[in-house]
Formats: C-alpha cells, sequence, structure tokens
C-alpha cells in the first residue's frame, strides 16, 4: 500500500447564468452583409440587457465560431468591447469545428 495519497485541488463553483441568440434565418438573407462580430455583439448585448448586466465584469468571456475569417482575430475580445459589458472582462476566442459551443462552455 502506498503512502501516497491524491488530494485534488478544490474546485471552484462555475456559473452559466443564460445564453442568447441572433434569430435564425436562411443563408444570404438578412444577415448577407452581417460580419460574425456584428452578430456576436447583437447576441451579447441581447444578453446583457435581459440580465441587466451593464458595467458589470464578469469572471470571463468565451465564444466562438466554427469558421472564421482571418479578419475575426480575438472576435470574443473585439466584440465585448462594443458591449455594455465592463471592458475588463476577460474574453477569448474557441475555435473547434463541431465542438465550439460545448468548448467554450
Amino acid at each position: 500500500m502506498s503512502d501516497y495519497s491524491f488530494n485534488p485541488p478544490p474546485t471552484r463553483r462555475v456559473a452559466i447564468i443564460g445564453g442568447n441568440r441572433i434569430p435564425f434565418a436562411r443563408s444570404n438573407t438578412v444577415y448577407a452583409h452581417d460580419s460574425n462580430q456584428d452578430l456576436l455583439v447583437a447576441a451579447l448585448q441581447g444578453l446583457v440587457d435581459r440580465y441587466n448586466l451593464h458595467g458589470q465584469r464578469l469572471g470571463e468571456f468565451a465564444a466562438g465560431a466554427v469558421i472564421k475569417h482571418s479578419r475575426d482575430f480575438n472576435l470574443a475580445r473585439e466584440s465585448l468591447l462594443s458591449t455594455t459589458l465592463s471592458p475588463d472582462t476577460p474574453a477569448y476566442d474557441v475555435q473547434q469545428a463541431c465542438g465550439t459551443g460545448l468548448e467554450a462552455a
């Protein structure tokens, strides 16, 4: 029998406060001229409005897109800065084919 005992680090509680999305639309219709950032800002600002998070600093903000353009460097951070959340909220991108949403959560 070994003297070694495994003591995992204490876990931190995490909360997913809610979700938001833009309405579904057919390809090349109402969103045809909107960028990934435009769409993410609309979804994120809707979440901020719904939960009255204006000016709040969150623990972190993770977002992703299955396919991003090279101009979408740091999409989550740039999008967050266009909302009324505190600019001190850390933000990062996730891009993982079909697993983007699951990885972000």
